[in-house]
């Protein structure tokens, strides 16, 4: 019969450390979101997490005033987790305009529409 060295079980220890430092960077996703406000009034972003146990991040936030354009991330979410941004207008008629971000560069303009709401138009090539 023979017994482990210290070398292997050293080894082992490292090789599982390894694997489970791997697993966790495999678990993350990152998001960027570029914005341009086409509204007439200026408007508030949030960048919200949402883990699967129900607790919710905020991850950036950005005031845009009308014409502005800004650029939110990188930020880093479990991949597990929903990623939304949301656009909210000062002027408190208007309903809040949400959007599920996907993984990566994604940009949008946020416009008005009727009298009553903001929505989010993606801009697509870029």
């Amino acid at each position: 019969m023979t017994f482990p060295t210290r070398h292997s079980i050293a080894r082992v220890a490292v090789g599982a450390a390894l694997i489970g430092v791997a697993g966790m960077v495999g678990c993350q996703t990152s998001y960027t979101v570029g914005v341009k406000n086409e509204t007439a009034g200026p408007i508030t972003l949030t960048v919200i997490e949402t883990r699967t146990s129900g607790l919710s991040d905020v991850l950036a936030s950005k005031w845009l005033g009308p014409g502005d354009s800004a650029t939110l991330g990188p930020g880093v979410s479990d991949s597990s987790a929903r990623v939304e941004l949301v656009a909210e207008s000062n002027a408190s008629t208007f309903s809040p305009a949400t959007v599920q971000l996907e993984p990566g560069w994604t940009s949008y303009d946020i416009r008005q529409q009727g009298s009553d709401r903001l929505v989010f138009v993606r801009r697509d090539g870029e």
